[in-house]
């Protein structure tokens, strides 16, 4: 089993933001979570990966300096995964923000 971890730190309005990344595609059999958090209480999210809509226009949790830690807060959405599908995160600015965070982590068996 192996993990592949992306974070990345938005200061506007930004869409498809995996894709330039080494999660564009789920690299095989597992799972993958993410989590979100904002300086601000109406920034948005939106998830998809492949055909399915984990989620849509969601509030992304306000965080003092946008901090994360993963390994005390759920995340934002998980699900598990075949590999090969297309990851799609679109993040929303509503009022300016200084930042707001995304951690992504896949874990599975990679696909030769």
């Amino acid at each position: 089993m192996e993990t592949v971890r992306h974070e990345e730190t938005f200061t506007a309005t930004e869409g498809d933001v995996m894709r330039d990344t080494d999660l564009r595609a789920i690299p095989g059999p597992g799972a993958i979570a993410f989590w979100l958090a904002s300086d601000q209480l109406d920034s948005q999210c939106s998830i998809r990966i492949g055909g399915r809509s984990l989620a849509h226009n969601i509030i992304v949790p306000q965080r003092t300096n946008s901090a994360i830690q993963e390994n005390n807060e759920a995340p934002t959405a998980m699900v598990t995964v075949m590999g090969g599908e297309l990851i799609q995160v679109d993040v929303t600015v509503v009022t300016s923000v200084t930042a707001i965070r995304l951690v992504a982590v896949w874990a599975g068996v990679r696909r030769m």
